[in-house]
């Protein structure tokens, strides 16, 4: 596969596979210390974000969102994989001028500079989870029909991140407090439906769901579980509904496509689009056909 954008690099951070009932979630309030570089990374970008939503015609969103704090993985008793994961909460904007901005040229002490090098030192190419960063946590869902197609999607051309890339079904992060389990941590199965539902128009209240592997994009600092989303409903099914049923988030995508779910057939489409962010594809076709 060519393209003048290569895809991104992500860090695979844990495998399972896990069921949703594998997953045990939890929440911690954000810090209240707010170190000085990331105050005046605020102050330097949020003005384009404010302008930007005032041209948006009411797509630009700054609402509360989860991000993962710190994780772990063990076995129980039965041998079965479980993962624990810990959240905090901020807002989209903070996520946009911080964590999304590592990179980003910043104005700091009479100097140009990068949060990414601030933080995290001139040499360091990635970045961990970090008190002084939210990140934004969510999923990247895989869909596959009842008669075995995959549902891939070219994102529209016009949002903040990733503009233009084809991927996976939905990509969506988990909301603060919609999303909420009874603990105060994310309830994943939620997540997804919601998910599904705003950008597909699929009202899926217990799906399929196999979470893959936790994912990390180490260029936004943002955190995800890959997800494989079985369903019920055929291609034509989902054609139908789309056509009655138009998604909350449907301008999010420029186009939808429907392609056999078997690696030959997934590889010939990847191979004649580009660019691509492919890494729930890919972890999903390893956790399918090995």
């Amino acid at each position: 596969m060519t393209s003048q954008y290569p895809d991104p690099s992500y860090i695979i951070l844990a495998r399972g596979p896990w069921r949703p009932a594998d997953v045990i979630t939890s929440y911690l309030p954000p810090s209240k210390s707010t170190p000085e570089i990331i105050a005046a990374a605020k102050r330097q970008r949020e003005p384009a974000l404010i302008a930007a939503a005032q041209r948006s015609s009411g797509h630009f969103f700054n609402g509360h969102v989860y991000g993962l704090q710190k994780f772990s993985k063990y076995k129980d008793d039965a041998g079965r994989s479980r993962l624990l994961l810990d959240f905090t909460s901020s807002n989209y904007f903070d996520m946009l001028c911080i964590d999304n901005a590592l990179d980003d040229s910043l104005e700091w002490r009479g100097r140009i500079t990068t949060l990414r090098q601030e933080l995290f030192g001139p040499h360091r190419q990635h970045v961990a989870l970090s008190p002084h960063l939210v990140n934004c946590f969510g999923f990247g869902g895989l869909i596959v029909t009842s008669d075995n197609f995959a549902i891939l999607t070219r994102r529209a051309s016009n949002l903040a991140v990733y503009s233009g890339h084809y991927t996976s079904s939905v990509a969506e992060g988990a909301a603060f407090p919609e999303d909420s389990a009874n603990g105060g941590g994310v309830d994943l199965l939620r997540m997804v439906s919601r998910g599904m539902k705003e950008e597909l128009a699929l009202d899926i209240r217990d799906p399929d769901v196999t979470f893959i592997s936790l994912g990390m994009d180490p260029k936004n600092c943002s955190c995800f579980l890959v997800t494989l989303i079985n369903v019920s409903l055929t291609k034509r099914e989902i054609q139908d509904q789309l056509r009655r049923n138009a998604p909350a988030d449907g301008w999010e995508r420029e186009e939808l496509y429907f392609v056999s779910w078997d690696p030959e057939s997934i590889t010939d489409f990847m191979n004649n689009h580009t660019p691509w962010v492919s890494v729930t594809i890919l972890e999903a076709l390893r956790h399918s056909f090995g």
